[in-house]
């Protein structure tokens, strides 16, 4: 269960950053190797202290996944390569949680769950008040109080219905 919450925690947090700098061409950067584009149409990686290309420019999105690999995605497949340019997960998969449930053993039935637990983890917001969920600017530390009550709202609204029994760790926990 502990590898399984670990798993949805990298969900939630990479669903938030799967479209981020790379697409407008911004280089990431690490201690061994770096993310170039020479078109920022595609990217690639190289060596961070020369020039040498482990993988020449063709991927459309290079996402760094903890210190020795990077999600890859060719077209509208995703795979996961190391540092090195190896293979690590073959670029077949649309989903990247069904990319990292293969890289980390989860079953296909705990991979459904995490893609519902995904949908509805935010579920609770429905109960905080548009003038909170709009607003430009930032949050008094009484808004920001509210804010912090969607999950204990989520599990409320999905606790009842066995249907939901397996997601409400997700909603209740992604905090």
């Amino acid at each position: 269960m502990k590898k399984f919450l670990l798993f949805i925690s990298l969900i939630l947090f990479f669903q938030n950053i799967v479209f981020a700098d790379v697409e407008k061409g911004s280089i990431t950067k690490s201690s061994e190797v770096k993310i170039f584009t020479e078109d920022n149409k595609v990217f690639g990686i190289k060596r961070q202290n020369s020039d040498e290309i482990i993988i020449k420019p063709q991927y459309k999105k290079i996402i760094r996944l903890g210190q020795s690999s990077f999600i890859v995605q060719k077209k509208s497949k995703f795979g996961l390569v190391d540092l090195n340019g190896n293979i690590l997960v073959p670029i077949e998969y649309t989903h990247v949680d069904r990319l990292l449930g293969k890289y980390l053993n989860v079953s296909d039935s705990d991979l459904d769950i995490l893609k519902i637990g995904g949908l509805f983890h935010d579920v609770g917001k429905i109960g905080i008040p548009d003038t909170i969920l709009l607003k430009n600017g930032k949050l008094t530390d009484e808004e920001y109080a509210e804010i912090k009550k969607h999950p204990q709202i989520g599990v409320a609204i999905l606790g009842d219905s066995d249907m939901f029994k397996d997601i409400i760790p997700f909603v209740k926990y992604h905090h």
